[in-house]
């Protein structure tokens, strides 16, 4: 498969995801890829690569898309496919940001603010160094 006729269209695609197989692609090449959790999903007819971390991802030109293909899953978690919202906020660990590299926070800084304008979700400032070492009795 091509993955940059994917992206260039409304195109999807299942693929079984044990080591970023829908993930790397979708990064790499602009599009959406969701990897549930394993053991959530059927794997009914798939030849394993490895049991105990195989998944059927989902692979998509646009988050519609995604989001269909994802709602179609048969998922053996409760709750799982009967979400009704999509999250309105998102974590920024202040822990792993801003990197030493500046030329490599540039990349995130541009991706942040791009995800920011798409996705419409508040970003939260969360530090969760301080709350650890003020109750874990190190420091």
């Amino acid at each position: 498969m091509n993955n940059k006729s994917l992206f260039q269209q409304d195109n999807a695609n299942s693929n079984i995801d044990t080591g970023g197989s829908v993930r790397a692609p979708a990064a790499a090449n602009g599009g959406f890829g969701m990897r549930p959790t394993w053991n959530t999903t059927m794997l009914d007819g798939i030849c394993p690569i490895s049991p105990l971390y195989d998944s059927v991802g989902a692979l998509a030109a646009n988050i519609s898309v995604l989001e269909i293909m994802t709602k179609a899953w048969d998922c053996k978690i409760a709750g799982l496919s009967t979400y009704t919202k999509f999250p309105k906020r998102f974590f920024y660990p202040v822990d792993f940001f801003p990197t030493t590299n500046n030329a490599s926070q540039k990349v995130y800084d541009d991706w942040f603010a791009k995800f920011d304008a798409v996705a419409g979700l508040e970003r939260v400032v969360v530090n969760m160094s301080d709350p650890w070492l003020s109750t874990s009795g190190t420091s």
